[in-house]
């Protein structure tokens, strides 16, 4: 296996590629998520600079190149985008990519949080070796996974409106993440409670490393970006009868499925479309920019939190439409990079995690043209589960940054909660006149010796709590993990 970078624009002779590196133009309206790398004979990596519309989002990420892998027998060539990617979680992986980017005396950085440390190189050589002071713990909003980002920008002094924090010698990169000093606050050097967003080094090392790079520099993270079983876990038995159209109880960690109807059948699901609706949120907006909510933005919502114009956060709206299932939150994200874009990539991302019988047709649920399997929808809540569960606690916990700031919506009401389910740990459900009662709900559930992550996904039911408790309790008394 072999490794080529080739920057975005080369000098071409007979038989002879001259890098010529350059940096990667500002732009926006770009979706990166990850595709895993594929290990093959023979490979080549490309790197072409991708073009995208002239409209312009406040919100969006910086856009990246596009590496294509080419293998030469069979020929074929498959993408990798920048984003959230587990196969970098292998140091061997990372290292390839480091060699080639070096070998075409490219400007990166190497964050390994497993190995505690990150370099910087300039022209491929390695100019700066730093240890890493803190980073930020799996489940936070701010856990960077394992996987290969790009620069957006760099800033002397950073501050947070949710953390009420400055971050000194700020280095953001995909779109919530940064690397960064000691947090302080106004009127002290320190904070009671520091909390890293990303990767925390000394103040030192922050600064040195701020004006060492540049927007469009590439970060490659090598991070321990998925859940793992803490044992090897087996499953025994078959089913019951339960009154829904599909339903489908499984191992969210394992993947094992424990008990499952009609899975790759395709039903409407309602509000179950605000799941992806939050991840697309999540890999393309920054959470603390502030929106402005219009009136032409407004729909049909069970709970009204947005009469006449005002300012929100990304953030709080991301709450508002988990706990809530607020069609209206769900309108005004869209918007803010166009209602039609927006759906586009979420059909788009759908295709690319995979999700062969699901389409939406809006960003709320409302329309029956949303449609998905539960199937579909394990792999969508898994994925969620593996690089940002923090959108799953958010709809089971209204307090969910634990800062002295004061959210913009309070006294929330928790639509997601299963009546007299006290395993229920996140999930979100749904309901039309066409999709009936729908849900996905994960549970810490005791299983045998073992409490395990298990999701209950369940389409076109009359009675949901009665069927999620029926498919809970079923698989309490008849399943056992060891």
């Amino acid at each position: 296996m072999f490794w080529h970078w080739i920057p975005k624009k080369l000098k071409i002779q007979p038989g002879v590629f001259i890098p010529q590196v350059t940096k990667a133009p500002t732009r926006a309206i770009m979706v990166r998520p990850a595709m895993s790398l594929v290990v093959v004979s023979s490979v080549c990596l490309l790197v072409f600079a991708a073009t995208v519309s002239a409209t312009q989002s406040r919100l969006t990420q910086v856009a990246a190149p596009i590496l294509v892998y080419s293998q030469s027998e069979p020929y074929q060539q498959s993408v990798m985008r920048f984003g959230p990617d587990p196969a970098l979680r292998d140091v061997s992986t990372v290292q390839q990519i480091s060699n080639a980017l070096a070998a075409a005396s490219s400007d990166y950085i190497v964050v390994d949080v497993i190995a505690n440390q990150i370099e910087v190189f300039q022209s491929g050589q390695n100019i700066l070796t730093a240890p890493i002071a803190a980073v930020t713990r799996h489940g936070d909003w701010r856990f960077v996974p394992a996987g290969l980002y790009q620069i957006g920008d760099v800033k002397s002094s950073r501050y947070s409106t949710l953390e009420q924090q400055y971050y000194p010698h700020s280095v953001l990169f995909g779109t919530n993440f940064s690397i960064h000093g000691t947090p302080y606050q106004i009127g002290t050097t320190t904070v009671i409670k520091p909390t890293p967003q990303g990767v925390q080094l000394s103040n030192a090392d922050a600064a040195a490393l701020s004006v060492l790079i540049e927007v469009g520099d590439i970060v490659v993270v090598r991070n321990d970006a998925q859940t793992a079983p803490a044992a090897v876990v087996t499953y025994q038995s078959v089913g019951p009868a339960v009154p829904a159209r599909a339903y489908l109880v499984a191992d969210i960690e394992t993947g094992d499925v424990l008990i499952e109807s009609a899975p790759d059948t395709t039903f409407p699901v309602a509000s179950l479309t605000k799941l992806m609706t939050a991840l697309l949120v999540v890999e393309t907006y920054d959470l603390e920019n502030d929106v402005v909510v219009e009136q032409e933005q407004y729909v049909t919502t069970l709970v009204s939190r947005l009469p006449g114009n005002r300012t929100t956060s990304v953030f709080d709206l991301l709450q508002l439409l988990l706990l809530e299932s607020s069609n209206e939150a769900a309108e005004v994200l869209a918007t803010q990079i166009g209602r039609d874009l927006f759906i586009v990539q979420m059909n788009e991302l759908a295709d690319r995690l995979g999700l062969a019988g699901t389409t939406f047709t809006d960003p709320s649920g409302l329309d029956d043209g949303n449609v998905s399997s539960a199937q579909d929808l394990f792999t969508l809540t898994q994925y969620i589960y593996n690089r940002y569960p923090f959108l799953l606690t958010i709809t089971a916990e209204e307090r969910f940054v634990d800062v002295a700031r004061v959210n913009d919506f309070t006294d929330l009401s928790n639509f997601n909660i299963v009546e007299g389910l006290d395993t229920f740990v996140g999930g979100k459900i749904g309901e039309t006149l066409a999709a009936k009662q729908t849900s996905v709900t994960l549970h810490n559930m005791t299983l045998g010796a073992l409490e395990r992550p298990v999701v209950i996904i369940l389409l076109g039911s009359e009675a949901r709590d009665a069927d999620v408790t029926r498919l809970h309790d079923w698989v309490t008394e008849q399943f056992f993990a060891e």
